[in-house]
């Protein structure tokens, strides 16, 4: 299957193949969407890149929205059907100028006649308004999944072992990061938050006076292994106290909830992830040491999959 990450600086893509437990990567890749003067997501665009890059027209996209909510909720036990209206009233109350959205959950835990739920709801007309975009290319949507639920399929389709254990995921994306809370075979908790690499983007612009594309490179330069860039060195801590203050909130609210093993195993992941100074910056500010992601194969070489980490979850839907 082919999934999509539809982020808001670039559309990532994987393309698997299912091999029994297992799955072989077959292409990866990015259409990059920044530029001097950023341009919507158009039909056009998407359907010049599937045919560029050959990709198949059956997707599975991961999507994310400002106007998403993911909420863990207490309920008494009752049917699927009814657990489904339930959460449509809930997500009313929660964003209450829509009427109707996509709704999906898991059942994480019961007892005594209660059901522990977690679950995403969007307003429908985002989904709609966005899976139009791809149709309107000739490229037919199988599904679309939240983004934190292709995140953990990424990862445990890496680390598959780590489906019997607890561990945490920090995803420092383009516009917010997010942080997952995994036990007991299941995502306990997520929570987003509005800081990410656009912060470090706007700053090198604003202090440095680089344009959106020089600013974006130096970004990239900071994943190399090269001299790091001194804009870079510089703009990090002006941005970062925002960042290590939230995560250490977030850290302190997760083990208080869960208790400390879910902070045992702690990835980084998103183009957070691959901007070394940063990365450095911020372990030092929580004094934790980050778990490394295995890289994704492709043939005989290995790719950092920080990045796809989501295109990859998508791309293991069935």
């Amino acid at each position: 299957m082919l999934g999509i990450d539809t982020g808001s600086y670039a559309l990532k893509f994987c393309l698997s193949e299912a091999q029994g437990e297992d799955f072989a990567l077959r292409r990866v890749g990015e259409f990059v969407l920044l530029s001097e003067r950023k341009a919507p997501l158009t039909s056009e665009g998407i359907r010049l890149f599937f045919q560029r890059n050959r990709l198949p027209r059956e997707v599975t996209l991961s999507f994310s929205h400002p106007r998403m909510v993911f909420q863990r909720v207490s309920l008494p036990e009752m049917s699927q059907e009814e657990l489904e209206n339930t959460l449509q009233w809930e997500a009313r109350s929660l964003i209450p100028d829509e009427e109707n959205f996509q709704v999906s959950w898991s059942v994480v835990g019961k007892n005594s006649g209660k059901m522990e739920v977690l679950f995403a709801a969007v307003p429908l007309q985002e989904v709609e308004r966005h899976v139009d975009v791809f149709s309107r290319a000739g490229v037919r949507v199988e599904a679309v999944e939240p983004h934190v639920t292709s995140l953990v399929k990424g990862f445990l389709g890496l680390h598959p072992e780590f489906f019997e254990q607890a561990f945490t995921l920090v995803d420092i994306g383009f516009e917010k990061t997010t942080l997952i809370c995994f036990a007991n075979h299941h995502i306990l908790l997520s929570r987003s938050f509005s800081w990410g690499m656009k912060r470090l983007w706007d700053t090198l612009s604003e202090e440095f006076h680089l344009s959106p594309v020089e600013a974006f490179e130096v970004l990239r330069r900071g994943e190399g292994t090269a001299g790091i860039p001194y804009q870079l060195e510089e703009a990090i801590p002006l941005t970062s106290p925002d960042l290590v203050s939230e995560l250490k909130r977030s850290f302190a609210f997760f083990q208080a909830e869960f208790g400390v093993r879910v902070l045992e195993q702690v990835f980084l992941s998103g183009g957070g992830a691959l901007c070394r100074p940063l990365r450095k910056h911020v372990a030092q500010g929580l004094s934790l040491d980050f778990q490394t992601l295995r890289p994704i194969t492709l043939g005989k070489d290995s790719i950092a999959s920080e990045r796809f980490l989501a295109a990859l979850g998508a791309s293991l839907w069935k």
